[in-house]
């Protein structure tokens, strides 16, 4: 019977048994498993469960499904691998043991076996004249003493033979992992030391933001995304007057619409983070509560916490009400992404904004600049598009400029975590 553990980034844990093909996991009620966790999307992934394996596939999630730190959307997971969905971890194991392991025990005599992906000796060498006959030539499994290495460990860095890496097939390609210990596995000869890519600096990634929108399926998004936006803001826009019941249908119309762009702009904040250079899919809606008004509660709140005390103030005090407006500008920023990447208000706290501000002051000061200038132009388009005075295309031609430097600013967000996570220090 298979078994899947889980424990959350707060402590908190679980333990199922999947007695069924196919299993959803997922934030929202509804699923057959559901955690408890803010960064877990209401429907996060699915569980296919055959033989002695575990095939996952993401559905669309905005904080990923991960498997050994790299983003998959299906994987095969075997019996004691782990993976992640969003912060939680999660491993799989096997009740009883189903598939025997083709290693022989410490205490029985080891058989000569040679890898069959090492590259051959030549003849001249193939045996050690001092050492005698038997012994293989150039690196040995460090396991298996009398087996050729054909790996290494980029985590234990010892050399294996092929029998002690085994190949898991992550995202459509096969890659080596130490049966001991799980680490990654390089070819012999390469070095056994993790080499971390060099992450591109804010100011490198900053001019790319404009292009974004266009990358993958970007264009198809922004058409359909105008489309979408486009005609729910004409048919909530309309200037006539209205029974209050429509008027009331209006604002729940404009909950919906905001919503679900707010959930869109957590994906491309999430996508962004983890180093994705395409813009995601839309967001799947399975669960409306979750999916659209969660995520319209989130904006709303961190709206009205940044900007209300201003507002508030400049009806009593004008001078006061606007600088406290602008330190909300300031502040605005930080806070969406802190909101966006932890899926909860908890991001509204000044300790975790503020702190975040005073680690990275410059890149988000460019940030906030940037943004700012972004919002304007998205105030002073629909001016410019109206003046054409073409009939429903206006409605859509703002909407799509609207959808495109939206995209812009949240992939600007998505960067400033991207290239300073360390320093941040959320997760």
């Amino acid at each position: 019977m298979a078994i899947l553990s889980w424990k959350t980034s707060d402590g908190q844990t679980g333990q199922w048994q999947i007695n069924q093909a196919e299993t959803r996991i997922g934030r929202a009620e509804g699923n057959d498993f559901t955690v408890p966790d803010g960064s877990v999307s209401s429907v996060h992934a699915e569980l296919v469960l055959d033989g002695g394996t575990l095939i996952i596939r993401d559905l669309g999630s905005t904080n990923g499904t991960f498997i050994y730190d790299q983003r998959v959307q299906q994987a095969i997971v075997e019996p004691g691998q782990s993976f992640r969905l969003g912060n939680v971890q999660f491993s799989f194991e096997q009740e009883t043991e189903l598939i025997q392991e083709a290693l022989p025990p410490p205490s029985a005599p080891v058989h000569m076996h040679l890898a069959p992906t090492a590259p051959a000796a030549p003849a001249s060498s193939s045996m050690d004249s001092q050492n005698g006959p038997g012994t293989v030539a150039g690196p040995i499994c460090f396991y298996h003493p009398v087996s050729a290495a054909a790996y290494s460990c980029t985590k234990c860095c010892h050399d294996l033979c092929a029998a002690c890496a085994k190949q898991e097939l992550i995202g459509g390609k096969r890659f080596p992992f130490c049966r001991h210990c799980g680490g990654k596995c390089v070819g012999v000869g390469q070095s056994a030391i993790p080499q971390q890519k060099r992450r591109a600096k804010f100011g490198e990634l900053l001019p790319t933001t404009f292009t974004y929108p266009l990358k993958g399926n970007g264009l198809i998004l922004l058409i359909t995304g105008s489309f979408f936006f486009g005609f729910l803001d004409f048919i909530t826009s309309a200037r006539v007057p209205r029974p209050l019941f429509i008027l009331v249908l209006t604002l729940v119309v404009k909950a919906i619409m905001f919503g679900y762009l707010f959930a869109f702009m957590q994906k491309i904040v999430s996508a962004s983070a983890d180093g994705d250079d395409h813009p995601p899919s839309w967001p799947e809606v399975t669960d409306i509560g979750q999916d659209v008004f969660h995520p319209f509660w989130l904006f709303f709140a961190t709206a009205v916490a940044c900007f209300g005390p201003g507002f508030f103030l400049y009806a009593y005090q004008p001078l006061p009400g606007i600088a406290l407006m602008l330190i909300g500008a300031f502040y605005f920023p930080m806070a969406l992404l802190a909101v966006a990447m932890s899926d909860s208000l908890g991001g509204l706290n000044p300790l975790i904004v503020f702190s975040a501000i005073l680690k990275v002051p410059g890149p988000y000061t460019v940030s906030v600049i940037a943004c700012g200038f972004l919002v304007l132009v998205r105030t002073w388009v629909p001016a410019v598009i109206a003046e054409m005075n073409v009939p429903f295309v206006s409605w859509f031609a703002v909407s799509g400029a609207a959808l495109f430097l939206v995209m812009v600013e949240m992939r600007i967000l998505g960067i400033l975590y991207y290239t300073n996570k360390e320093k941040f220090g959320w997760y």
